[in-house]
């Protein structure tokens, strides 16, 4: 046993005990070996100076902290003048805009109101001229006529008569070449006038379209597609009326050529679904009933204004005014949200029809039955997880994505602002380009002799079943 009296330790291992002799408490108990006193010293001296050290810095940091921030607020208060300043310049400005929009306006309705005087003025001149003349004439006939008839009345009456005729006849065309003559005078200065007007006018379409030049799409569409019909909630009937459409070979262009489904709607729905078109069959339904071009572009009732992230402007049926629908989520309501419930409804009337007990042996009609059942099940779990409403949502977005026309080539006049609606730009939907995918899949959608649609998985369940029957 190891044992140290002085300071009270005691232990059964050597290495313990080696290690109490280098603790401090043993060696102050133990002053003789003076060279580790003075170790300790020079340590604990050592410790002082780092700890000053350490002191001083932090104070230099902490200086330099302070004077950080000094120079940040200092840096704050700048910035907030300046942006107050900004603030006064924008005012100062829409202030001057505004005189100069007034002084403009007075100085054509001043020039105007002189346009019509002087033309007022110049037709009196004119009707007075023109009086006159023919006051003239007159006159000078008669004078002629009189002293025509002192010699003539005698000798020959029929000559003096011929002789009249041709004197009215010659002031009736110079009349009329003189008349002629004032009025292309009259047009020629309507018309300088009315090109004044017009240059006038399209300064002021120039300053009107400089201030709307960063126009957004809900504000062009709130002042220039006023009387758009609002977007109504798409009925069963209506829903079930799309449902018996298709279309031919999934064309290229937009004017979607619909075809009439002369089989079941719902084994047609299968073969969509099984061919991975099923999405791509019910957007185009969709775009084919509420995508508007050209001069019908007024009635569209919902734009798409920010394709990444589906923001929405709709004309709504409640407001009668444009709403921002962030992320789509009215149009999936009104529109996508009932096609989807009509086609689960119709499916479970399908499932509905059929008599599981009495199904015939040739195991068609049941191989039918399940495939129906097992895509009615995945289309209802697609849109329960709301997966399906966003994919349609994201397969349509181009197709309504709305890009404000060019300022410069819009000339808005009073009478016909919203015939300037025809010179928007729209973004054309890529997807209804043709690919050899897309052919592949609508040739394997065919129609059978009995106008109804067979899948290819029951096609092929029949004739492993006939395989079998025949071993």
């Amino acid at each position: 046993m190891y044992t140290c009296k002085k300071c009270k330790f005691s232990t059964y291992v050597k290495s313990n005990y080696e290690a109490h002799l280098k603790t401090m408490k043993h060696i102050t108990n133990y002053p003789r070996k003076s060279y580790t006193i003075k170790k300790v010293e020079d340590l604990k001296f050592k410790l002082k100076v780092s700890q000053l050290d350490v002191i001083d810095e932090a104070e230099k940091y902490k200086l330099e902290l302070t004077a950080k921030e000094k120079e940040i607020i200092k840096l704050k208060k700048v910035l907030e003048q300046k942006e107050h300043d900004m603030i006064e310049k924008e005012k100062i400005l829409k202030k001057e805009f505004e005189k100069k929009e007034n002084k403009l306006k007075k100085e054509l309705n001043e020039k105007e109101d002189k346009f019509r005087k002087e033309l007022n003025d110049k037709e009196e001149k004119l009707n007075k001229k023109i009086e006159s003349k023919e006051n003239r004439m007159q006159r000078q006939f008669n004078e002629k006529r009189h002293e025509l008839k002192d010699d003539y009345d005698e000798k020959c009456q029929n000559m003096r008569q011929i002789y009249e005729n041709k004197l009215i006849q010659e002031c009736n065309e110079r009349h009329k070449i003189e008349m002629e003559h004032v009025y292309k005078q009259i047009e020629m200065q309507k018309q300088a006038a009315e090109e004044r007007l017009t240059l006038k006018q399209e300064q002021l379409d120039l300053v009107k379209n400089m201030c709307k030049h960063s126009m957004t799409a809900f504000k062009y569409l709130t002042t220039y597609h006023k009387t758009t019909p609002p977007l109504k909630a798409l009925t069963p009937a209506k829903a079930r009326e799309l449902l018996k459409y298709r279309f031919d070979n999934y064309s290229n262009t937009f004017d979607l050529n619909q075809i009439n489904i002369r089989g079941d709607i719902i084994n047609y729905l299968n073969s969509t679904y099984d061919n991975h078109v099923f999405v791509e069959h019910v957007s185009k339904l969709i775009i084919s009933e509420y995508k508007q071009i050209d001069e019908n572009i007024l009635k569209q009732p919902f734009f798409n204004a920010d394709a990444n992230r589906y923001n929405f402007v709709v004309r709504t049926e409640e407001l009668d005014t444009w709403m921002r629908d962030l992320g789509g989520e009215y149009v999936v309501d009104s529109v996508i949200k009932p096609l989807v419930d009509e086609i689960l409804l119709m499916y479970k009337e399908k499932l509905a029809s059929y008599d599981i007990a009495n199904i015939d042996g040739t195991m068609v009609e049941f191989n039918e039955y399940v495939n129906i059942r097992k895509c009615y099940h995945d289309i209802e779990d697609w849109a329960r997880n709301g997966g399906l409403y966003n994919t349609i949502l994201h397969f349509i977005t181009p197709s309504f994505y709305f890009r404000l026309p060019y300022m410069e080539h819009l000339k808005l006049n009073k009478d016909n602002a919203e015939n300037a609606v025809k010179e928007i730009e729209y973004m054309p939907d890529k997807r209804f380009k043709k690919n050899i995918k897309d052919v592949k899949k609508q040739k394997n959608i065919q129609e059978n002799d009995n106008n109804s649609y067979v899948s290819k998985r029951v096609v092929k369940r029949k004739t492993n079943y006939n395989k079998k029957n025949n071993m």
